[in-house]
C-alpha cells in the first residue's frame, strides 16, 4: 500500500494457498479490518508468488497501482469525525488505550 507520495506505507504476505493455472483468472478479494489510515488518498500494488518475509520471495507477476481510494472520514471512538488531517501527521492513526503523564 502506498500513500499519495508513492511511499510505501505497509505490506500483507498471505498463506501459499492460491492455485492458479497458466492462462487461468481468478478474483481476489481482499478486505482489511481496523486499518487505521489517516485522511488521505492511497493506492495499492499486488503480486503473485511463493514465499514469505521471513524466507524470501519470488514474484511470478507484479501489478502496480491496481487501485486508488480514498479515506475522506475518521471517527475515532464516538466522538464527532475528523474533517482534517495534517501530512505531517503521517498516514497512519495510533490510539492510546490510556497514558500517564
Amino acid at each position: 500500500m502506498f500513500n499519495n507520495e508513492h511511499i510505501a506505507i505497509g505490506s500483507l504476505s498471505c498463506l501459499d494457498t492460491h492455485n492458479i493455472k497458466k492462462s487461468e483468472t481468478k478474483d481476489v478479494f481482499l478486505k482489511i479490518k481496523n486499518h487505521n489510515l489517516a485522511l488521505g488518498t492511497y493506492s495499492i500494488s499486488t503480486s503473485i508468488g511463493l514465499g514469505n518475509f521471513v524466507e524470501g520471495m519470488s514474484d511470478f507477476d507484479v501489478i502496480l497501482n491496481i487501485m486508488n481510494f480514498e479515506i475522506n472520514k475518521y471517527k475515532q471512538d464516538n466522538s464527532k469525525d475528523f474533517i482534517r488531517w495534517d501530512y505531517n501527521w503521517g498516514n497512519i492513526v495510533l490510539q492510546a488505550n490510556s497514558y500517564t503523564l
